[in-house]
C-alpha cells in the first residue's frame, strides 16, 4: 500500500513538472514570435495639427523572419521629407536589418519604441539619402495604436528590395 501511495505521488509530481515545462515553452514561443506590426511616429506627430512636420514608419510582419518597413512623412503642406521602403530580415528577436548599397540599416524594437540606425557609424549618411532638407531616417519612433492621419500622409508606393549581394559584411 505504501508503494502505491509513493507511486501516485511521484506520478503527480511528474505531471506537474511536465505541465509547467510545457507552459513555459508555450510562453517562450509567444515571446520569440513577436509581431512588431504597427505604426511608429516621430514626437512631432502629436503636433501635426499645428503644422509640425512628422515622419511615420509602418511595420508589417511578412513572416517570422522578415518585416516590411515603409517610411512616409507629411505631404499636405509641403513635399514629403522622408520616403523609404525595404524588407528587413531578423538578426535577433528584437533587431532586423536591411542591407542597402552594402550598408547595414538596423531596426531595433524595445517595448513601444523603434530605433533606426546603421551598423557602422560611418554609414549613417545613407539614412539621409531618403530624406530632404537635411533630415534623416535615423532616430526613435514611438508606436501609436491608431491609424495614421490619412489627410496628411504621403501615399506614394514603392517596391524596394534590399541588395544583400553588395554587402561586404557578415550576415
Amino acid at each position: 500500500m505504501k508503494l502505491l501511495k509513493t507511486s501516485i505521488i511521484l506520478s503527480l509530481m511528474m505531471i506537474t513538472i511536465f505541465s509547467c515545462k510545457e507552459k513555459n515553452e508555450t510562453n517562450q514561443q509567444l515571446i520569440n514570435n513577436s509581431d512588431y506590426s504597427g505604426n511608429y511616429v516621430t514626437n512631432s506627430y502629436a503636433q501635426r495639427k499645428e503644422g509640425f512636420d512628422w515622419v511615420s514608419v509602418a511595420i508589417k510582419q511578412i513572416n517570422k523572419d522578415e518585416i516590411k518597413v515603409s517610411v512616409r512623412s507629411r505631404i499636405d503642406i509641403k513635399k514629403p521629407s522622408c520616403t523609404f521602403d525595404t524588407i528587413a530580415k531578423k538578426v535577433t528577436e528584437t533587431t532586423y536589418k536591411s542591407v542597402i548599397d552594402g550598408k547595414t540599416i538596423l531596426f531595433e524594437f524595445k517595448e513601444d519604441l523603434l530605433s533606426i540606425s546603421t551598423k557602422n557609424v560611418e554609414d549613417k549618411f545613407i539614412l539621409m539619402y531618403y530624406c530632404s532638407g537635411g533630415g534623416s531616417l535615423m532616430g526613435d519612433y514611438k508606436k501609436i495604436n491608431e491609424d495614421l492621419d490619412q489627410t496628411q500622409i504621403d501615399k506614394t508606393s514603392f517596391s524596394v528590395i534590399p541588395n544583400e549581394s553588395k554587402s561586404t559584411e557578415d550576415n
